[in-house]
């Protein structure tokens, strides 16, 4: 659909935002959007249980919360982290004024390429 969009269309977009998490990475469109200059931005970036039919949220995973112990950070903040090293906006929703400060406190730590 993107190569649909920059053939045919007037206007290159800027940012294509799609659903993105721990369990759908998107690693070949975020290719293709670094490659032609593309934003891409994630909502969703903690997962989405109930959506596709199940339970299942990144911030569950036992993988996810070891290096959330590891790092000192929470298992959100460890999902958030792994989209912006890679290059990702993220757009994490929460109305809970303690979950929103930790969102923002993803910059002093990087995950290793372990």
């Amino acid at each position: 659909q993107m190569e649909e969009v920059l053939t045919n269309g007037r206007i290159k977009p800027a940012v294509n935002q799609v659903e993105s998490h721990p369990y759908l990475t998107c690693d070949r469109l975020l290719a293709y959007c670094n490659e032609k200059g593309i934003v891409v931005t994630a909502y969703c970036p903690l997962g989405a249980p109930g959506v596709h039919g199940d339970n299942v949220a990144a911030i569950f995973d036992p993988t996810i919360k070891a290096l959330g112990e590891k790092y000192g950070k929470t298992p959100a903040q460890v999902c958030l982290r792994w989209q912006v090293q890679r290059g990702v906006v993220v757009i994490p929703k929460s109305s809970n004024p303690v979950r929103m400060q930790e969102n923002s406190q993803i910059f002093d730590f990087e995950l290793s390429s372990e």
